[in-house]
């Protein structure tokens, strides 16, 4: 089997960027054989005529098409497995994979069919009110703190539905959490064309014990989303444990000066480095405001053998077992999050349990064997519905 991997990526290397580079060496690890178009996120600031190219661009890219229909013919892969197309690539390329006759997989790791900014997210809470093919509130709302960005971003997902681009030209998405599965089935679409995959993480070969971890650790973009002026508040209260921060954003600067003097922010840190900030975790605080669609740091600090306090909303509930592989807290509240960090950094036992009953759902439900087995049953459901076969020489 020969699969091309579609992407445009962001400009802050996230849980999404990773994923794919996971997926495509999970793939040719078994023999599938993968090419790839990428599109660079965009770095810095855009000019405004720039911004006018990358809002027509975004709306329906010819040139994307054009070179879509170039590496088709020269890949000839025989599925196309899409993930974010924005603002570069465009839904422009699924229209062209369609005409080729090619099953499109399309991995659904946010809200953007329902959602213009992708979140469901805005002024510091949930929030849901362009679900249901009511874009136009998003430029009500001005929820890109930038009329002419919400605009622009309502402007594209109208364009979208209206035509079509996704509904008509994509033959399976994949959810990666029932909860957005059951979100998107909500908003109109067909739940016999959504398969649940969860998302792979590296499963390391040992387990750490919890007890001795020297800190409580963060990892996530320093957004508002992502809720950890919670956590510094909860922070406050507990000035004998020190707490660190992994990760950057925009609002990192902002967040590091309203911090208290036990929280050390530590910025990026690449792949080994994260490893080893996992490893000499107590546990980790997953504070979000917004609805995860997964969990990917969760996940990961359980395959280490971590407890996880994490917010009770979105798909995080499917991985963190409350009062098993640790504890589930109402978002934004920052005296019951307080509270379970002690509860957890005063025994260290509990640690040691949660974070063992932690490493074995990671390794049941998480693991790339796993993970790569939904993905090609996936694609060989979207192979079947299109009438198509694998080429023979191509056989996984």
């Amino acid at each position: 089997m020969k699969v091309l991997q579609v992407h445009n990526q962001y400009r802050y290397n996230g849980g999404e960027n990773s994923v794919l580079q996971a997926t495509i060496s999970s793939l040719r690890s078994r023999g599938v054989a993968v090419s790839e178009m990428q599109r660079p996120g965009l770095n810095g600031k855009t000019s405004a005529l720039n911004k006018v190219g990358l809002f027509f661009s975004g709306l329906y890219s010819l040139p994307a098409a054009r070179d879509m229909r170039r590496i088709l013919c020269e890949e000839d892969p025989d599925l196309v497995h899409v993930h974010n197309l924005y603002p570069l690539l465009s839904p422009s390329v699924l229209r062209t994979c369609r005409k080729a006759g090619l099953p499109v997989v399309m991995t659904c790791h946010n809200y953007r069919l329902v959602c213009p900014t992708t979140i469901l997210f805005r002024n510091g809470r949930v929030c849901e009110e362009c679900a249901g093919g009511r874009e136009y509130r998003c430029v009500i709302r001005n929820c890109r703190n930038n009329f002419l960005e919400s605009v622009a971003y309502a402007t594209r997902n109208i364009f979208a539905r209206k035509l079509g681009l996704f509904s008509d030209n994509v033959t399976l998405f994949i959810s990666v959490s029932r909860f957005l599965k059951q979100y998107l089935i909500a908003a109109g679409l067909d739940g016999s064309r959504i398969a649940v995959v969860p998302n792979m993480i590296a499963v390391p070969d040992s387990i750490v014990d919890a007890a001795r971890g020297k800190y409580i650790a963060f990892a996530g973009r320093m957004s508002e989303e992502k809720g950890l002026p919670a956590l510094l508040s909860a922070a406050g209260s507990m000035p004998y444990a020190r707490i660190l921060v992994a990760g950057t954003g925009p609002r990192m600067d902002e967040l590091r000066k309203a911090s208290p003097r036990n929280v050390e922010f530590l910025g990026f840190l690449d792949a080994s480095q994260m490893v080893a900030f996992y490893r000499s975790a107590r546990f980790v605080v997953v504070p979000s405001r917004c609805f995860e669609t997964f969990g990917l740091v969760a996940a990961e600090a359980m395959s280490h053998g971590l407890p996880v306090i994490a917010s009770g909303i979105g798909a995080l509930p499917e991985v963190i077992e409350d009062g098993v592989t640790g504890f589930l807290v109402e978002s934004g509240n920052h005296q019951k999050l307080a509270e379970k960090m002690k509860v957890l950094w005063d025994d260290p036992d509990l640690c040691s349990r949660m974070g063992r009953a932690g490493r074995e759902k990671a390794v049941r439900e998480y693991g790339e064997d796993l993970y790569s087995s939904r993905l090609l049953s996936v694609y060989e459901q979207a192979l079947a519905l299109t009438g198509r076969s694998r080429h023979k020489n191509r056989e996984v």
